[in-house]
C-alpha cells in the first residue's frame, strides 16, 4: 500500500508538472516536454526549475548607445578673436583676467580671416561692469560694418584697502593701508591702486577694516589754512619786501590764494610757496 501511494503521488507530480509545462510560454523557441514522456529524473528537474523559467530569466541591463566623441569646437569668429586680443593688450597690470563674457549682440562668424577689422572702445576702460567695444569690417559688397559688442571682464585687482577700521579726519599712512585682490565686480567707480597717492591725506568719512578705499574719500592736508598768519613775500621788479598777511582761504604749495593785508584791509591774491609762506607780485 506504500509503495502505490508513493507511485500515484508521483503520477501525480508528473501530471501537473506536465499541465503547467504545456501552458509556459516557449523558452529560445524550445517548447516544454511533456513529464510524462521523459524520465522520471528529468520530470524532477523541471518541477524544481519551472518557477524559475516561470518568473522569467533576469533583464539584461542595455547599456544605451553612447554618442561618439566630438572633436569639433564652436566656430569663433575673427571679429571676437580680434576683440579679445585687443582687451587684453590694454590690461593693467594689477587686473588678473580669468575670462571675458560677451553679451548682447550676436557676434557673426562668417566673416573671413583675411578680413581687416578695426577695433576701438567705446569709452575708458573702466575694468568693472559691462564695457563696449565697436568692431567696423568692410561686408560683401564693399561697405563698412559697425557692430557694437558689450562685454565684462571677469576676473580680479589688486587695489587699496584699510587694515584696520580708519576714523573720519585721520591722516592715511602706509601703516593703516595695504593691497588686497578683490573681484572686478566688487570695485567701487573710485578704487585706488597706488596708495602713495592718498598717503598724508585726510579721510572725509570712516571706513571699516577691510573696506576699498576710494579716492574720492579723501582731502590733501591744506599747507595754509583761512585765518593763519602768513609771511608775504611783496616782489616788484626793483625790489622785494616780506611782511604778515592773514590766508583768507585754505590752500596748498602751488596754488593762489587770496591774502589780507591787516594793517590796510586791503587783500590780495598770492602764490603758495611753501607752509606759512605766500608771494605777492606787484
Amino acid at each position: 500500500m506504500k509503495g502505490k501511494g508513493i507511485q500515484a503521488d508521483g503520477a501525480q507530480r508528473a501530471r501537473a508538472t506536465a499541465s503547467l509545462a504545456e501552458s509556459a510560454p516557449p523558452i529560445h523557441g524550445t517548447a516544454l516536454v511533456a513529464a510524462g514522456a521523459a524520465p522520471s529524473w528529468l520530470a524532477g528537474c523541471v518541477f524544481i526549475l519551472l518557477p524559475v523559467l516561470l518568473w522569467g530569466a533576469p533583464a539584461t541591463a542595455l547599456t544605451p548607445p553612447q554618442p561618439a566623441s566630438s572633436t569639433k569646437q564652436e566656430a569663433i569668429s575673427p571679429i571676437q578673436r580680434q576683440a579679445e586680443s585687443y582687451i587684453l593688450s590694454q590690461v593693467p597690470e594689477f587686473i588678473q583676467v580669468e575670462s571675458i563674457a560677451w553679451t548682447g549682440v550676436r557676434i557673426p562668424t562668417d566673416v573671413g580671416e583675411d578680413v581687416q577689422i578695426r577695433i576701438s572702445p567705446a569709452a575708458r576702460f573702466t575694468w568693472f561692469g559691462p564695457q563696449r567695444l565697436l568692431a567696423e569690417y568692410p561686408s560683401t559688397s564693399g561697405r563698412v560694418r559697425k557692430l557694437w559688442l558689450s562685454f565684462e571682464v571677469r576676473g580680479q585687482a589688486r587695489v587699496a584697502c584699510a587694515v584696520e577700521g580708519l576714523a573720519r579726519g585721520k591722516v592715511l599712512s602706509d601703516a593703516n593701508t595695504r593691497i588686497v585682490a578683490v573681484p572686478l565686480a566688487e570695485l567701487p567707480p573710485d578704487y585706488v591702486t597706488d596708495v602713495s597717492a592718498l598717503v598724508g591725506r585726510k579721510a572725509l568719512r570712516q571706513f571699516r577694516e577691510g573696506e576699498i578705499l576710494s579716492s574720492r574719500s579723501f582731502e590733501q592736508i591744506a599747507d595754509i589754512r583761512r585765518g593763519e598768519k602768513v609771511g608775504v613775500i611783496l616782489s616788484q621788479s626793483r625790489f622785494t619786501v616780506e611782511t604778515v598777511g592773514v590766508a583768507q582761504e585754505d590752500g596748498r604749495v602751488g596754488e593762489v590764494i587770496f591774502v589780507k593785508n591787516p594793517e590796510s584791509g586791503k587783500t590780495f591774491l598770492g602764490r603758495i610757496l611753501s607752509d606759512h609762506r605766500v608771494e605777492v607780485t606787484l
